[in-house]
């Protein structure tokens, strides 16, 4: 494995399988004291994903950028932990270590890029698997992934986010989360009805316009607006697991 004070030397072929033959980690370290690497430890909370914002760059591409002088001479910080791309995944700086990727992020997670060069098909499947590890390696969810955009309100990661839940969902499906179909009992005025839906994350999921319906409530479509339009006033519905009282529709 290669030590802290290679920054500049070829890349290791010594590899970190963690779980997938598509993960796995190459660790190119920056060198302690490197104007990039601040060094002050950290306790991970989330994992925040990034896309490189080159089309042409590869994860190699983007470790020698860490090292090159003209960077390590700029008046900017940037770093990160990892970077992906269709065929590599390299490390830059260690899990609970800060790296300067995400402003008032930095403090408590994880920076994942990710390359925007290549076949995007493999390498949103490669940062599937990826970041799906490093959720289990720490203990996380899927709620603690983040987006650059989350802290900063820039546009990053600007390939995924159209599709981010679309990318989420991929996230859930990995780590098991998938609905559970069934029946949800729901209290209505006493009575006691089932209805179609599942169990997601803790939570029960029906179908709001049978629900309201079966309430008595009028629901239609209005075209001009695009909105589903539905009476207004105080519901109030109880399920086996959560309460809903007096929420406003």
């Amino acid at each position: 494995m290669l030590d802290d004070n290679c920054s500049r030397r070829a890349y290791s072929d010594t590899k970190r399988v963690w779980g997938s033959e598509f993960v796995e980690v190459t660790t190119a370290l920056l060198s302690v004291g490197h104007r990039f690497r601040p060094g002050r430890a950290i306790v991970p909370t989330s994992i925040t994903v990034h896309n490189t914002g080159n089309p042409r760059s590869t994860a190699a591409n983007e470790r020698a950028w860490l090292d090159n002088p003209v960077n390590l001479n700029s008046g900017n910080f940037a770093s990160w932990h990892y970077v992906l791309d269709e065929t590599n995944i390299i490390q830059a700086i260690p899990d609970f270590e800060m790296a300067y990727h995400a402003e008032s992020g930095n403090a408590a997670s994880i920076g994942v890029e990710i390359c925007e060069s290549g076949n995007q098909h493999v390498v949103w499947r490669r940062a599937v698997l990826f970041v799906v590890s490093l959720l289990r390696r720490h203990g996380f969810g899927a709620e603690q992934v983040r987006t650059h955009r989350d802290w900063t309100g820039k546009n990053c990661p600007r390939l995924i986010l159209p599709e981010w839940a679309r990318f989420m969902r991929d996230i859930r499906l990995e780590l098991g989360e998938q609905p559970s179909f069934a029946n949800v009992p729901i209290e209505m005025n006493g009575e006691t009805r089932e209805f179609p839906g599942f169990m997601a994350s803790g939570r029960s999921f029906v179908p709001t316009r049978m629900l309201l319906e079966q309430l008595g409530y009028a629901v239609s479509w209005d075209e001009n607006t695009g909105r589903v339009v539905i009476d207004r006033e105080i519901l109030q519905v109880t399920t086996a697991s959560e309460r809903w009282v007096g929420r406003q529709l």
